[in-house]
């Protein structure tokens, strides 16, 4: 359900059955600074939510809506993110 509603970062289970959360972004060619700074500040997002979701499901409740941002990490955006 997680990775149905987010383009960039996916949940996954190792080989270890450890939680992994990825986040993909490219730095070929280097990137200004402005531009990881906006990636690191994708990445804190992300990782909030995927606290709330969860959180959520640990308490038995549906996964809490993925608020509006403009940032466009969630599928839902991707007409706007492109």
């Amino acid at each position: 359900a997680w990775n149905h509603g987010y383009r960039f970062a996916r949940a996954t289970i190792d080989s270890d059955d450890d939680l992994v959360l990825d986040y993909y972004i490219t730095l070929v060619g280097g990137v200004p600074a402005a531009n990881f700074l906006d990636s690191l500040d994708w990445w804190t997002t992300m990782l909030g939510d995927f606290d709330g979701y969860m959180a959520a499901r640990k308490a038995g409740k549906a996964a809490p809506a993925k608020e509006s941002d403009t940032k466009g990490v969630s599928a839902a955006d991707e007409d706007i993110a492109g």
